[in-house]
């Protein structure tokens, strides 16, 4: 039985110093889907979150964006919320997601940049509601484009903890 849990608006604004947690989490509460017989969450790395991702390895300047090649990737609808879609967009680098969305094959209807108006075109909001939330990673890997870490992904979460070599 899947419960899925929609967007509360008690939500707190995304923190300026912490946009990759805070859009993860909007990300997650957007859409998030809890098996309740087994009270197991399913994990789902979203382009939404890899867009706000960055590296943390010591030493490295432009950590940004992360290199992403997807092994599996899951298509999963979710409820469209264009309030949602709309408050996000003024944090996304748009190229970024764009360039992403199609090296993973799923560009088609997305255009390469965010169209005047955008707020009041559906036909795009429902395009980034599709790229931003119901396009999940399953397995794959993130490398930093300075220092070329690479850090995996494995059922849906990055795991960005360095090693001590």
């Amino acid at each position: 039985l899947l419960q899925r849990t929609a967007l509360d608006s008690s939500s707190k604004e995304l923190q300026a110093d912490q946009p990759a947690a805070a859009a993860f989490e909007l990300g997650r509460r957007a859409s998030t889907r809890t098996q309740t017989n087994t009270h197991t969450k399913q994990h789902k790395m979203r382009l939404l979150t890899h867009n706000v991702m960055n590296s943390h390895v010591p030493g490295v300047i432009n950590g940004y964006p992360l290199k992403l090649t997807a092994e599996e990737v899951v298509v999963e609808e979710t409820e469209f919320n264009p309030d949602f879609i709309v408050r996000m967009l003024p944090r996304l680098n748009w190229p970024v997601l764009y360039e992403t969305a199609v090296k993973l094959g799923h560009g088609q209807g997305l255009p390469a940049t965010v169209p005047e108006n955008a707020e009041d075109d559906e036909t795009f909001l429902k395009a980034a509601h599709h790229i931003l939330l119901e396009i999940h990673v399953k397995k794959g890997k993130l490398e930093c484009p300075e220092s070329h870490k690479v850090f995996p992904i494995s059922d849906g979460i990055p795991n960005m903890l360095l090693d001590d070599s």
